[in-house]
């Protein structure tokens, strides 16, 4: 009997030990769970951080080279994009809409602007996804593609009549010319767009759709007829 009491005392004491250890394990358990969470919330929020920055980034890439009003490239992302094509076969053509002025003069230059855009979705679904595609200035639309293009196809779809408000349509003329290369020597940029642009001002003079240039690296194969 006299060890009983010891013996109750120390399973007292042991278990009291016992049940600290234990809530103290699990208080320990706890935090360092919220720590992992904790941890866990900042890493997404740091990468949902740097994500954001990283669209704004290509956003604001995006907005630097694409113009405004029409949607395409502008000079500084079309320059280059074009120059390489030319290294390959590849027909580089300039569009010019006729009497664009008056149409800005008679319904105003929104309307104006929103003649050019739906000129340019014209083109882009006319020509595909791999045409490159670029505002030059004005009314004036550069366009690099495969060789093989209908080009009298591509102005009829551009020259269908637009609907710029509820109630007004116009008629669009456009000029087209063409500038075509093997690629063999590669032609420098400059003198692809000064032969296209000749080309172009003569389909205008003679009042056709389009005109190849003259000089081109390969022959166009089908010439249109003149008015």
């Amino acid at each position: 009997m006299r060890n009983v009491l010891p013996t109750a005392v120390t399973a007292v004491v042991l278990g009291c030990w016992i049940a600290d250890r234990v809530r103290n394990e699990r208080a320990l358990a706890r935090e360092r769970r919220s720590r992992r969470l904790a941890l866990a919330g900042q890493r997404e929020r740091h990468r949902r951080e740097l994500d954001e920055l990283e669209r704004r980034h290509r956003s604001d890439i995006a907005e630097a080279l694409t113009d405004p009003v029409t949607g395409l490239a502008n000079r500084r992302a079309w320059e280059p994009t074009v120059s390489a094509r030319l290294r390959a076969p590849c027909e580089l053509a300039l569009l010019d809409l006729d009497d664009f002025k008056r149409i800005n003069d008679t319904h105003g230059h929104a309307a104006g602007d929103q003649l050019l855009n739906i000129v340019a979705r014209r083109l882009r679904r006319a020509l595909g996804p791999d045409a490159a595609l670029g505002r030059v200035g004005g009314d004036e639309i550069v366009m690099a593609v495969r060789p093989g293009v209908d080009w009298a196809r591509v102005a009829a779809v551009v020259t269908a009549d637009v609907g710029i408000t509820e109630t007004t349509a116009v008629r669009v003329g456009a000029s087209i010319g063409v500038f075509r290369t093997d690629g063999q020597p590669a032609p420098g940029l400059a003198h692809a767009l000064r032969s296209a642009d000749t080309a172009m001002y003569r389909a205008k003079r003679l009042g056709v759709d389009w005109q190849p240039a003259a000089g081109s690296h390969s022959e166009v194969a089908m010439l249109p007829r003149a008015a």
